[in-house]
């Protein structure tokens, strides 16, 4: 008789892409893991800019609402919003260079407005768009080319000052 018994092994240990932030915590909703490929180049600098936000906010714990999105993932939300306009058909989150946070203890215009206070002090550079939503903000590493993408999402009626 062979012993069919499910085994419980332990979790695996989160890897740490900087002090406050593991790998797993941006892999794709679907299941789809971080791709490894993009660790160095993309989701480092993400985090490193992520722990300058959470600096800034004292400290407050960052929760990642959203990471990396494989196409599908990202048309399957875009079919589900209806509207078309809370998620982006060329989502800078399929490149695994977006994150949508949220900052414990902190309302969403507070966080923006941390975000936009480090960009213009040159303590996050690499900044390439920043959205503010209702529950959220979107912060993504694109390519600049100068210019800061911004935008509201639904329900946002103007940006904080």
């Amino acid at each position: 008789m062979t012993d069919t018994t499910i085994k419980e092994f332990p979790a695996m240990p989160a890897i740490y892409v900087t002090q406050h932030f593991s790998i797993d915590e941006f892999d794709c909703h679907d299941g789809t893991p971080y791709p490894p490929g993009w660790i160095e180049t993309r989701l480092l600098p993400l985090c490193q800019l992520l722990e300058v936000v959470r600096e800034a906010c004292d400290g407050h714990p960052i929760t990642i609402l959203s990471g990396y999105r494989t196409e599908e993932h990202n048309e399957a939300l875009r079919e589900a919003d209806g509207s078309g306009t809370g998620v982006a058909k060329n989502s800078q989150h399929i490149q695994g260079k977006a994150a949508d946070i949220r900052v414990e203890g902190l309302a969403p215009s507070d966080v923006y407005k941390a975000v936009m206070a480090l960009y213009k002090a040159g303590k996050i550079p690499l900044l390439g768009g920043c959205g503010l939503y209702t529950r959220w903000v979107h912060v993504d590493i694109r390519q600049q080319d100068g210019h800061l993408a911004r935008w509201m999402g639904q329900g946002v009626t103007e940006f904080p000052v």
